[in-house]
């Protein structure tokens, strides 16, 4: 126990700590509804012979996500596995496949998951916090390996008025949607969902730049034509 003890001591002390954090290959922000890429990267791992890392993650309130092992856990024969909400991931040798195998190989730095999060269309201009907590990694051998977590990745989340992407709602997004709608320019902000860019979808994106709500959706019917 002593050696065992003293051994992990000396590991921290000589190579220091690995870090486990969330990036972006191409760091940008996105609109309601998309889906992004995330990272989860392992770094500082040089000698700790990682074989082995579990944590929770904290990311856009009601997305849904898809998550694989990342190019460092597939050089190392790891496999991913997730709770049912997919709140807390391991990355381990064990194989997702039966008769199940265990892999000895340990970790290099390097992506270890990939996660395919789709942000839902209800989710709110404004910056989202995607945090990773609970961190536990174990080495080859089997003992307690330190890992902390990078501050949290900001991942900004746009109005869908926003045409332009500039993180504001005013007149130039107004005429990009005119431009759309008068066939200028390819419809690619259809708003309502109907086909096509038109009148309804200029009204809307007015009503942000002037200070109302960005509305996505199809059209409400007015209850007398619903009565019809």
């Amino acid at each position: 126990m002593k050696l065992t003890i003293l051994t992990l001591l000396f590991s921290s002390l000589l190579f220091g700590q690995a870090q486990l954090s969330v990036n972006q290959p191409n760091p940008l922000a996105v609109y309601p509804g998309s889906t992004v890429a995330l990272n989860i990267n392992l770094s500082g791992s040089a000698g700790l012979n990682i074989a082995g890392i579990q944590w929770t993650h904290a990311l856009v309130p009601n997305s849904t996500l898809a998550l694989a092992p990342g190019a460092a856990s597939n050089a190392a024969t790891k496999s991913v596995f997730c709770n049912t909400s997919n709140s807390m991931c391991l990355v381990t040798g064990l194989s997702s496949t039966v008769p199940l195998t265990v892999s000895n190989n340990v970790y290099s730095d390097g992506v270890v998951a990939t996660i395919n999060m789709v942000i839902p269309a209800s989710t709110p201009p404004g910056t989202q916090s995607l945090t990773l907590t609970n961190l536990i990694a174990a080495a080859q051998q089997g003992w307690f390996v330190p890992v902390t977590a990078a501050p949290s990745y900001q991942l900004t989340v746009l109005s869908a008025c926003d045409l332009n992407g500039d993180g504001k709602v005013d007149a130039n997004d107004v005429i990009i949607m005119v431009n759309q709608a008068t066939q200028r320019t390819p419809c690619v902000n259809d708003l309502t969902g109907d086909g096509v860019c038109d009148v309804q979808d200029v009204q809307r994106v007015t009503t942000a730049a002037t200070g109302g709500a960005c509305v996505t959706g199809p059209v409400s019917k007015p209850v007398s034509a619903v009565r019809k």
